[in-house]
């Protein structure tokens, strides 16, 4: 009868049961593999979401079956944190439907890690590292403690780690035992990660050659320094210091033996030679102790060993420090190098250049102070740049020096260097320019790096309407074959109006597509070009370009003038309805005429009774305003 009823259905569909229940287990930040088989029963190609509910779960989440195909999807189970938790892993098809499993995931703690052994001599270090891994999106504080810290030490306190990033934290071991295994127990820990566990054993050794301590002064002053010797044992140590110049014992000491480990090491370079060890004493000795022979040094306590260095011309010495422990038949040898120096020259060597420019120059240094009769054949020298850390890779990059003549035949003779200097981006440092005398001796000149502003590498012109934005784009890449962190912003002078995306991040290297750049230009208000500029630095390099921000350029319309001497018809016909020429002259002398016709009557009429004007006496009230009114009507 054409009439309908809707009805409204609706269908709730729980998902399945599971198609089976998967135990999983792994240790923290390591992986297993799970293989799930599954089977297309259609004629065609069909395509699976995969769904992956549980923390640690790593796979497609895409998978595809061929017609009639059966085939494995591989999950990964990869725990940061232990603990156990149930997940699943679901896969879902408008033609095959929905079928999942459900996941029972254990993570347990990682099993310790052993760490390469370590030796070292009782008095010393010895030292490794552990690195230390963030596979997170998110940066993590990683801390540590160790069981035995009389014996091992880590360095930092705290570790930073920003995403998927790693870093390295040194280990080090002191023993406080010859012979004897010491055992340690270091835990790293984080809330996000869990925790790293690592063992570590060590073993000391019988003291021998330590680390060679330089100590150096002007030629003709003194100086001092120190060695701090720690007595490694749990248990008071007697010792005895001597020591021992150009093969002559010049302080402390018991007259006793000398040491043959100081027979091999006691040596002199352009100074007095000493083919053995004496103990008589030398009449001006170069290095002296200024501390007395004998001392006790507390358990685990550390004893500060001072000695004077006064060299009377440029030369080098080789000493030796023997702190002995005659109880115990251990000795500690240390070598000590003197080296003695010019004075501050007065010369100061200084280099400017733009930045991406080069310069170079050849420098002639006559070194001064350097003994006549020093140089009896041909002597080498050698040089390097002292720089200061902060400085360093900059300096590292831009500086060259090349060795000209660097061989001396006599005193008199000059040196001669060819330095480059090409800066990649702007810095000022002061470092300092070192000859070496390689039988002994050092001059210092001043060296001074100047990089100045490059000019722009480009110009970029933005144009803009009034309270509307337009940007511009390009790409930049860095110079080297490494990726580079970079900053990118306009310069304090430049206009708001002007900005730049990103402002931070990553640049590729150099061959590849880059990062790119967008410049923007949003003006406020009417007026003259807008110009900033933008720079873009990473640590070693720096480009600049000048940005200028204009308005469209306005056309002014191109229009003729014309004057129209004739009056349109309209206007003309409304202006003289009759069509003939009015005689404007005549009209007002008409005008005038009648004007003093008028005064002329008023005059000769007599005077007025108080009717109505001109009106006869008597008739003011009637007939006189009865004609007023005739008229009005």
């Amino acid at each position: 009868d054409g009439h309908f009823q809707w009805y409204t259905v609706e269908v709730q569909a729980s998902a399945p049961e599971p198609e089976d229940k998967l135990e999983i287990s792994s240790f923290v930040r390591r992986a297993v593999s799970v293989e799930i088989a599954l089977a297309n029963p259609l004629n065609e190609t069909v395509e699976f979401e995969v769904t992956l509910d549980g923390a640690g779960l790593i796979g497609d989440p895409v998978f595809a079956l061929a017609a009639n195909e059966e085939a494995t999807y591989e999950l990964l189970y990869s725990p940061l944190t232990p603990g156990v938790q149930v997940g699943s892993i679901t896969f879902v098809n408008e033609q095959v439907g929905e079928f999942w499993y459900e996941l029972s995931l254990t993570a347990e703690p990682a099993p310790p890690t052993s760490l390469d052994g370590m030796t070292a001599a009782v008095g010393s270090s010895a030292r490794q590292q552990i690195k230390l891994e963030n596979p997170t999106s998110e940066e993590v504080v990683i801390k540590h403690t160790i069981d035995n810290r009389r014996n091992f030490a880590v360095s930092p306190a705290a570790v930073t780690l920003p995403p998927y990033s790693a870093e390295n934290c040194l280990l080090e071991y002191t023993p406080s035992s010859i012979g004897e295994e010491e055992n340690g127990e270091i835990t790293f820990s984080s809330p996000t990660l869990g925790e790293w566990v690592y063992h570590v054993t060590g073993i000391g050794e019988k003291p021998g050659m330590m680390p060679e301590v330089e100590i150096t002064a002007p030629a003709g002053q003194q100086t001092s320094r120190s060695v701090t010797f720690k007595n490694p044992f749990s248990e008071p140590l007697n010792v005895v210091l001597t020591l021992y110049v150009n093969g002559v014992l010049v302080g402390g000491g018991t007259g006793a033996a000398e040491s043959p480990k100081a027979k091999r090491t006691a040596r002199s370079k352009g100074g007095a030679s000493g083919a053995g060890m004496s103990t008589g004493r030398a009449p001006a000795p170069v290095m002296q102790l200024l501390k007395k022979a004998k001392n006790v040094v507390p358990p685990f306590a550390g004893l500060n060993i001072p000695f004077a260095f006064a060299p009377p011309q440029i030369t080098e010495t080789q000493a030796t420090l023997i702190v002995e422990a005659p109880e115990q038949r251990l000795a500690w040898t240390y070598p000590l190098r003197g080296v003695a120096e010019a004075p501050p020259s007065e010369r100061v060597l200084e280099f400017e250049a733009r930045a991406r420019e080069s310069v170079t120059e050849r420098v002639t240094l006559v070194l001064p102070g350097l003994p006549p009769d020093s140089i009896t054949s041909p002597e080498k020298f050698l040089h390097e740049v002292d720089v200061p850390d902060e400085y360093k890779l900059l300096v590292g990059r831009s500086l060259v020096v090349e060795a000209v003549h660097t061989t001396l035949s006599s005193a008199s003779e000059a040196l001669e260097f060819d330095i480059t200097f090409e800066p990649l981006r702007p810095f000022s440092c002061n470092c300092e320019f070192v000859v070496n005398k390689a039988s002994g001796g050092r001059w210092r000149y001043d060296l001074r790096l100047n990089a100045t502003e490059p000019e722009p590498d480009d110009v970029i012109t933005v144009e803009a309407l009034l309270h509307h934005t337009s940007s511009v784009a390009f790409n930049l890449t860095n110079q080297f074959a490494t990726y580079a962190p970079f900053k990118a912003s306009f310069s304090l002078e430049s206009p708001s109006e002007l900005t730049v995306h990103p402002e931070e991040g990553v640049l590729p290297p150099v061959g590849t597509e880059g990062t790119t750049f967008v410049v923007s230009f949003t003006p406020r208000e009417y007026g003259k070009t807008l110009v900033g500029k933008l720079i873009i630095e990473t640590e070693d390099m720096r480009w600049s370009y000048e940005v200028r921000g204009t308005h469209p350029h306005y056309a002014a319309p191109a229009v003729r003038s014309k004057i129209d001497t004739k009056l349109n018809k309209d206007v003309a016909k409304k202006l003289d309805r009759t069509g003939e020429p009015r005689n404007i002259m005549k009209a007002n002398m008409n005008v005038a005429r009648n004007a003093a016709k008028g005064m002329k009557t008023l005059k000769d009429m007599p005077p007025s009774g108080g009717g109505g004007f001109g009106a006869p006496p008597g008739a003011a009230g009637g007939a006189g305003g009865a004609a007023g009114r005739g008229r009005r009507k």
